[in-house]
């Protein structure tokens, strides 16, 4: 586990005044969507019009973690503006949602109008972040050749680089916030391995949670328990107890079967955890006791992602649709949305008291969806079930 410095934080942009000499390079928006970069000009060739809009334009952050491998070089190039960059993995931060795109940069957007606030160039390497979760004012991303890349939620400096896992990290679940100095993230990867960390000190390993037989792809805390779902087909059950007190004990607590492909998506809705995957069926466990299944339906597509949408559990498929489930009986809720023209990689949901806000991203056709759902009844989420949990 390795801990590195912090760098120092570049940004491209264009000062209101500045004197002779060359000005400033900044990414603009193309006319095809895709950024481009100016060459170098003397300042005195620069009209009012072009510095006022040049100034105005969302700031290129660039980081500069260890070296991978060479990035291979690629046509598409991130929109300055609309959503013209496919998304690989997105992450609610405050009032901004953080989406990693495609090739290896990170635009941040604002959460209600998704006007591009900034951009993060994560260096010139083949760094490609596949998982995303923010905790305690840190943006953790996973790549997918191993290293943690922790960003700044305020300043999106990268504060650290962690190298702790032994293949790429798929999953990332914060503990919410809620204990204290008993605050953790989990990470799950390649390397069939669970990881926790300390949130009050992320450069420090708490335990690592060994047992699957398949890369870890979903991970989710509910009080003093986390659930993983793995390559290996099973559901795993781990007391945080066994990371936070360092017991030396494995920590798992169950493992549950059923599934009969890669379990890629775990969610919590009132007293019960639903998980799906590969086999495209959606199954629903018992938070407490010995998490007995309780019910199951299949929505006939691979399933990508799970999230409580109201009082609705919506999940997202390799059909390109969005499929709208009943959590007390897993029954369909209308026809499945047509989300996008190809597979659907996954659900970014945006909490709010009466209007629920999702948004839907594809890898295939390039696409984010910005979906809203009016209610007014209150949303049962996972704080119940994470009460449920403290309590069994």
């Amino acid at each position: 586990l390795e801990d590195d410095e912090e760098r120092p934080l570049v940004v491209d942009t264009l000062p209101a005044a500045r004197g002779g000499g060359g000005g400033a390079r900044i990414a603009t928006p193309g006319r095809g969507g895709g950024a481009r970069r100016g060459p170098r000009r003397s300042s005195s060739r620069k009209t009012l019009e072009e510095a006022a809009a040049t100034a105005a334009a969302p700031p290129v952050v660039r980081h500069a973690p260890k070296p991978l491998r060479k990035r291979r070089s690629s046509a598409e190039e991130a929109a300055a503006d609309g959503f013209g960059a496919p998304v690989r993995c997105a992450c609610r931060v405050g009032e901004e949602v953080w989406c990693a795109e495609r090739d290896g940069s990170i635009a941040v957007r604002d959460a209600h109008t998704a006007a591009l606030r900034a951009k993060i160039m994560v260096s010139l390497h083949d760094v490609t972040i596949g998982a995303m979760a923010a905790q305690d004012g840190l943006v953790w991303c996973g790549t997918q050749t191993g290293p943690l890349l922790l960003f700044d939620a305020t300043t999106r400096a990268l504060r650290r680089e962690l190298r702790a896992h032994g293949g790429g990290v798929h999953a990332i679940a914060p503990s919410n916030g809620r204990r204290g100095a008993n605050d953790f993230v989990v990470t799950g990867g390649a390397d069939f391995k669970l990881l926790m960390f300390g949130a009050a000190e992320p450069h420090k390993l708490r335990k690592a949670y060994s047992g699957h037989g398949g890369a870890v792809r979903s991970a989710l805390v509910l009080g003093m328990q986390i659930w993983s779902g793995s390559d290996d087909r099973t559901v795993r059950v781990w007391d945080a107890a066994a990371g936070l007190f360092g017991l030396s004990t494995d920590g798992c607590v169950a493992t549950l079967s059923g599934h009969t492909g890669s379990v890629s998506a775990l969610a919590a809705y009132a007293e019960a955890v639903y998980s799906a995957g590969a086999d495209g069926t959606v199954r629903c466990w018992a938070v407490a006791g010995a998490h007995a299944p309780l019910r199951s339906v299949s929505v006939g597509s691979a399933v990508a992602a799970l999230v409580p949408m109201g009082r609705q559990l919506w999940a997202a498929a390799q059909d390109g649709a969005i499929h709208a489930l009943a959590p007390a009986t897993l029954a369909r809720v209308g026809a499945p949305r047509a989300a996008h023209a190809s597979f659907v990689t996954g659900l970014c949901k945006l909490p709010a008291r009466t209007t629920r806000r999702c948004w839907s991203f594809s890898l295939g056709d390039g696409a984010v969806r910005v979906w809203t759902q009016e209610e007014m009844d209150g949303q049962v989420t996972s704080e119940k079930a994470a009460a449920a949990a403290a309590e069994a």
